[in-house]
């Protein structure tokens, strides 16, 4: 081996035991012990040598084995020193930009979830009082396709002569009243007993709620 080697070998433990006692970490003891390590693997100390041989290390294993183990130790040396100053201060700048990103971006997401919530609530309320105007005016009762009433339908077709001929005209519906009951009006032809068709008038009340329709006049 190669004086340089050498030389270098100690000049690692000679500049890392003072470290290592100042540091005063378990890392720090720890990474000595790899150092002392890695010597003992390039350094022709006698029972080091015998310790090589038992295990296998001669020759260039050694060598490498030892820079390896030495890599290695100073990687856990470093990491195991203690903050400087200056770093301890740059570590406390960035947690505390950290903090503050973290309640800036809790308050942005409590204020968008604000936001939302209210946005939600408003189309509830828009779509609660399309709901009501549309029952106060009684158009959920009649029909999308012909306007019609069909409990009203069904009421006047029963009464007639002839329900096969019932034709429905047009159905004119009130608003709510205190009853909660509609004013219905119903334009309807049927054929009467000598085969004509008449356009008669029916009235009748209808539930709110339920859509029920009562005929209270029926023309003739």
């Amino acid at each position: 081996m190669s004086v340089f080697l050498k030389v270098l070998a100690w000049a690692w433990c000679v500049m890392l035991v003072p470290m290592a006692i100042g540091a005063a970490s378990q890392g720090a003891i720890v990474a000595l012990i790899l150092i002392l390590v890695a010597l003992a693997a390039v350094i022709p100390i006698e029972w080091a040598r015998q310790k090589r041989s038992e295990l296998g290390l001669t020759g260039k294993r050694a060598f490498w084995t030892g820079t390896v183990v030495s890599i290695f130790a100073f990687g856990v040396f470093g990491a195991s020193m203690p903050e400087t100053p200056e770093q301890k201060v740059e570590r406390e700048k960035r947690e505390a930009a950290a903090k503050i990103e973290a309640k800036a971006n809790a308050e942005r997401t409590q204020k968008e979830a604000k936001a939302e919530e209210k946005r939600q609530a408003i189309i509830a309320s828009e779509a609660a009082q399309k709901k009501a105007a549309e029952r106060a005016s009684g158009l959920h009762c009649l029909s999308a396709w012909d306007g019609s009433n069909r409990s009203m339908v069904d009421a006047v077709q029963n009464r007639l002569r002839d329900p096969d001929s019932f034709k429905h005209y047009e159905t004119r519906i009130g608003k709510i009243d205190k009853k909660g009951e509609h004013l219905l009006i119903m334009e309807y032809g049927a054929r009467n007993g000598f085969g004509g068709m008449n356009r008669q008038v029916a009235m009748g009340v209808v539930n709110g709620e339920t859509c029920d329709a009562r005929v209270t006049s029926l023309g003739e």
